[in-house]
């Protein structure tokens, strides 16, 4: 199967760019690096949490199961599941399965970027990708005005823009996750639903079924072109 055809579809992997707009948020705070706004260093051992997210003009669904720094399980909009399994520096292989299509693709972080795709653990378990090239992230002294739901998880508020786009960022230390994320115009374009740090089973949690799905391999694609 061409590779093509063989990648995750864009809705799929838009809650990985999570950037929106052009407008420009007050920045009156001292700058800060990507690492020291958006701290990983206390995150649960287990977390799952359900967020939604805007592409395309649509809706969509996520839940996540994430085992620290090693294994990933994401489903997106009921069909799309995806395993993940970090290595050593980053270094990580990704498991599609679509429900609908029938088909398992198969994709490292090596192969990915060699066709210009940047995805990063970060991003997949942390739903916020690190920013590749400017950027600046500040710290909002006062919370936006918006149609969050009040009962959402304490956050600290930034404002992060990289190559001309701003959002807001409600990220939760805690849980090392945006709890929001709102665009240059104040829309919600990312909010968790549902969160727990409660252990999960994890071997029936990353168990998956492919019986009657059409292997693709992408990573022997990439090598080949």
């Amino acid at each position: 199967m061409k590779l093509q055809h063989a990648l995750i579809r864009p809705a799929c992997w838009a809650v990985f760019f999570l950037v929106s707009g052009t407008g420009a948020f007050a920045k009156a705070a001292p700058q800060l690096t990507f690492e020291k706004a958006f701290d990983t260093q206390r995150q649960p051992a287990a977390t799952y949490f359900e967020a939604q997210y805007q592409s395309g003009g649509k809706t969509h669904t996520l839940k996540v199961w994430r085992d620290r720094n090693l294994r990933l399980r994401r489903e997106t909009d009921g069909h799309v599941t995806t395993f993940v399994v970090n290595k050593a520096d980053d270094d990580w292989t990704m498991t599609v399965l679509d429900s609908q299509k029938k088909i398992e693709t198969v994709v490292d972080r090596t192969n990915l970027y060699r066709v210009g795709n940047f995805t990063s653990w970060f991003g997949l378990a942390h739903g916020l990708n690190p920013p590749v090239g400017k950027y600046e992230v500040r710290a909002m002294t006062k919370p936006p005005t918006n149609k969050l739901d009040k009962t959402a998880p304490p956050c600290n508020w930034y404002s992060y823009t990289q190559n001309g786009n701003d959002t807001q960022v409600c990220w939760s230390n805690k849980l090392a996750l945006p709890t929001a994320i709102l665009n240059d115009k104040g829309d919600v374009i990312w909010k968790i639903t549902q969160v727990s740090t409660k252990p999960f089973d994890l071997a029936k949690t990353f168990r998956f079924k492919d019986e009657g799905y059409i292997r693709n391999d992408a990573n022997a694609d990439i090598s080949g072109d």
